[in-house]
């Protein structure tokens, strides 16, 4: 089976930034197999830097803009149709959307798919113009965010097109279905993976870092990563462990930021004389971090709002016990109930300091890694969801 994804690339392949969503279509396509092989469109590359990538097959788009000229000439009712649509049902740029479309009409010509699996809606459409009704589509959501107006559209025009659909979390799975119960009352929670070959445990970095930061072996260390601001909860986990009465601690916050929110942290910290307690480390590179999660006891996951964090499951491959803001329950890539020792959920609202202390004193198990979170069982989910789907295509 052939499956054409459509995403993004990070800056390491010529992208102008990166995203989340674009580390993991990069490492959804690096598991290429004999039974699936997946090739992706890059929203964000020239075709001539996707030609220059190794490490999977890639399409990008072509700069000429005779070919979509020639488009609209060939086909000026559809094409007009699709402009037209893209601006007035979506809201949103109708050239950069039929410029989307031709591009990956042109990738379904070459690779010749047997599905196209698009992550989010955004794409969606010009996805499905460009199959014209020979190719099944699947949109997996990393979240459902379609509060604020301009999401709302592209969610409202989209999703009567939208047949097939995975997501990330049992929180997405369930909005949905609440909203179109009829229409999607059955489908697969297909979470997120982590590179278990970078992201694993070090019994020896372990050691060396927590000497390198002054860590006494008695000491509990938290961990955050993630960009500084005020969704990811950093402030408030902290304001949270100095009101527990929780002596002994260190809280690692790994991440960029600046603005208000950042000195309100800065602030915090002085205030309270927490300086000893709290290492801000900023940017820390990908191939260092399963070392500093290595150092640590348990990875804080206390944003208020999250589609599904990679951090969290990075973390959690090497180990890690997690605490989940009450919130994101419904994020996480697994049953929490299955083990209370590994999951603990804050529930700032009825904060319970006694029994948060006790759970931080449960010495359950040797540490180890956790090879289950690796991407290769997330592509054998997807390969099973896609050959299901074909089958009911035909």
């Amino acid at each position: 089976m052939k499956s054409l994804m459509i995403g993004q690339v990070s800056k390491e392949y010529g992208a102008p930034i990166t995203t989340g969503a674009a580390l993991v279509a990069i490492e959804l396509a690096k598991q290429s197999t004999n039974d699936l092989k997946i090739a992706l469109y890059a929203t964000n590359i020239s075709s001539k830097k996707a030609r220059r990538i190794r490490d999977f097959q890639a399409f990008g788009f072509n700069k000429n803009w005779i070919v979509y000229l020639w488009e609209l000439i060939r086909n000026p009712f559809k094409g007009l149709q699709h402009l037209f649509f893209y601006k007035s049902r979506m809201g949103v740029n109708p050239l950069r959307f039929f410029f989307y479309e031709v591009n990956i009409r042109k990738a379904i010509r070459i690779f010749r798919p047997d599905i196209i699996h698009t992550h989010g809606l955004t794409q969606y459409m010009s996805a499905y113009f460009a199959a014209n009704g020979k190719v099944p589509l699947v949109a997996t959501l990393h979240g459902y965010w379609h509060t604020d107006e301009r999401g709302a559209k592209v969610v409202n025009a989209t999703m009567p097109f939208v047949n097939n659909i995975t997501t990330l979390t049992l929180m997405a799975k369930n909005d949905i279905i609440q909203d179109y119960p009829k229409k999607y009352s059955h489908f697969d929670i297909v979470a997120n993976g982590a590179d278990t070959n970078k992201f694993y445990y070090s019994e020896k970095r372990r050691t060396e870092l927590r000497k390198q930061l002054n860590i006494d072996d008695g000491t509990i260390v938290f961990i955050t990563v993630a960009s500084i601001q005020e969704r990811k909860g950093q402030l408030r986990f902290l304001q949270y462990l100095y009101e527990s009465g929780i002596d002994n601690y260190r809280y690692l916050i790994v991440g960029m930021g600046d603005g208000e929110y950042m000195d309100r942290l800065k602030q915090y910290i002085s205030d309270k004389q927490l300086s000893e307690k709290v290492n801000m480390l900023g940017y820390v590179d990908n191939r260092e971090m399963y070392g500093y999660y290595s150092a640590s006891d348990v990875y804080a996951h206390v944003s208020t709002n999250e589609g599904q964090s990679l951090s969290e499951i990075e973390a959690a491959s090497t180990g890690l016990r997690v605490i989940v803001n009450k919130p994101l329950v419904g994020t996480m890539p697994e049953n929490i109930n299955d083990s209370k020792w590994r999951f603990y959920v804050l529930d700032y609202e009825s904060a319970s300091y006694s029994v948060f202390d006790e759970w931080l004193k449960i010495n359950n198990n040797k540490r180890s890694s956790a090879n289950h979170y690796g991407w290769q069982y997330v592509v054998d989910k997807y390969c099973t969801v896609f050959s299901n789907i074909s089958k009911d295509y035909k």
